[in-house]
């Protein structure tokens, strides 16, 4: 079984019928086009900051909302440094790996996202960004107490990269604070140290 279609299979799991998909940091991978494929009618919001991923994402043609923007805890711009190409393509870029070229983009909150475009539940949060999990996390307070967001896949790092990126322990006091618990780690690596896990909402 691929990598793609064994993440599909575990999120799919605890959110079988989502209504709505929100993909932070589309990149240049195909979750958005694997969860649209397995669950039809699911309806895919992303957001990307770095516009060669996001016309790449455009080509797709799963997105029913695409937004060339970050997201961070407050509204404003945001600074991001480009890094380096991967071997699958696209581009990767950091608010705390500060190599590279930098340039700044819209940021906005994902509560503001959630107003704006409507997100309805039960929706699945999906995030790799690059250790800035929790400050996107942060504004997304009122998705998160509401209810709405029934599962958050998150790229957890063992070792945060530098001082400022988010560290395990605090992405998880912060989602227990909003009743979400850890039921999965999955597509594990050992050099460096990181994985994928999987909180859900409890009691709804």
């Amino acid at each position: 079984m691929s990598i793609q279609r064994e993440m599909e299979r575990v999120v799919l799991k605890y959110v079988p019928r989502p209504a709505t998909f929100i993909d932070v940091g589309v990149g240049f991978k195909s979750e958005a086009t694997s969860i649209s494929t397995a669950a039809p009618g699911v309806r895919v919001i992303g957001i990307e900051p770095i516009e060669e991923n996001l016309n790449r994402a455009k080509k797709a043609g799963v997105f029913d909302v695409l937004l060339h923007a970050a997201v961070a805890a407050t509204p404003g711009e945001l600074t991001l440094y480009h890094g380096a190409t991967p071997p699958s393509g696209g581009v990767n870029a950091s608010a705390h790996i500060k190599q590279g070229r930098s340039y700044s983009v819209p940021a906005l909150t994902l509560d503001s996202i959630a107003e704006d475009y409507d997100i309805a539940g039960p929706a699945i949060l999906w995030m790799d960004i690059e250790g800035f999990e929790l400050e996107a996390l942060k504004g997304a307070r009122n998705l998160l107490s509401s209810g709405v967001v029934r599962a958050i896949n998150l790229e957890v790092h063992d070792v945060p990269k530098t001082k400022e990126w988010c560290s395990k322990e605090d992405l998880d006091s912060f989602l227990t604070a909003y009743g979400y618990r850890e039921v999965l780690r999955y597509n594990k690596h050992a050099k460096p140290p990181h994985w994928d896990s999987i909180y859900t909402k409890t009691g709804v």
